[in-house]
């Protein structure tokens, strides 16, 4: 839509866009009406669009919205500077909340380059929390930002406190449960992208586990059976075999279909 390439800077919400059009339309059609018909309650209709505008808080909403954006866009301009001129245009912020909204975008970028994503991780103090919006290891993750995980990782190794603190966060969030259920919906409407979307699973999985081998609970299990992929279940399976009966029959159920069928892979026409 032209009004949302219009709106693109902003990054405000499309649908956001229509009920404002929508809403502008009604007001116009009540003035029109009240004019030619009812010319008395021309003014009143003005005053109860507004009260029911107020009352449903668009005007608030729309704030925020433009507010939101304009803030995101100026990360982005930021991070554009950083990756140009040198993590060093971070050295002037020292808000660490400002920070983990920074990196928490960074992460979703996927050209960010490794460099301004380890002074933005250095830079936060507890980059594996999940407080509020930001929560830049578990965005890492749950979007197969494998480059990102691979920055983080080295903050889960070790016996220090933090070390210790950092893993206990990550065991009470276990983001390779997050990952899987949210690359199940996904799997469902893509093929291709799905498998490549599976073997970036896998990397991230491997690294993690390597790290915090417990991540691998009969839950995250669930998930992965649960994508029906003949090479993901067999690299779990090599890793440790699920201590419930029913998902070790599930997986050998799954893994022996596919084979019997001759597939590499999730079919999404297969899945239900």
């Amino acid at each position: 839509m032209q009004v949302h390439y219009f709106f693109y800077w902003l990054n405000i919400d499309e649908s956001l866009i229509f009920f404002a059009l929508i809403s502008q339309f009604v007001s116009l059609s009540l003035a029109i009406v009240g004019r030619r018909h009812f010319r008395y309650l021309c003014l009143p209709c003005h005053l109860l669009f507004v009260v029911l505008w107020g009352y449903l808080e668009p005007v608030n909403y729309l704030s925020r919205e433009v507010a939101h954006g304009w803030e995101k866009k100026q990360i982005s301009r930021l991070i554009d500077r950083a990756e140009r001129d040198g993590a060093i245009v971070l050295n002037s912020i020292h808000d660490n909340a400002q920070l983990k909204q920074i990196l928490t975008q960074a992460v979703l970028t996927p050209d960010v380059s490794d460099m301004t994503l380890k002074a933005l991780i250095t830079r936060v103090d507890t980059p594996f929390s999940c407080c509020g919006d930001s929560h830049p290891f578990f965005m890492a993750v749950t979007h197969l930002n494998a480059r990102a995980v691979y920055q983080f990782s080295p903050l889960l190794i070790g016996d220090s406190l933090q070390a210790r603190n950092h893993r206990l966060m990550v065991y009470q969030h276990n983001p390779l449960y997050w990952m899987y259920f949210y690359l199940n919906g996904k799997l469902k409407y893509q093929h291709e992208q799905g498998l490549r979307s599976l073997a970036t699973a896998r990397e991230i999985s491997e690294k993690l586990l390597g790290i915090m081998p417990k991540l691998l609970t009969e839950d995250v299990y669930e998930q992965i059976i649960n994508t029906r992929d003949r090479e993901t279940l067999s690299f779990f399976w090599q890793k440790q075999q699920p201590k419930m009966q029913i998902h070790r029959l599930q997986m050998l159920y799954t893994k022996s279909f596919k084979l019997h069928q001759g597939g590499k892979g999730v079919n999404p026409q297969e899945r239900t």
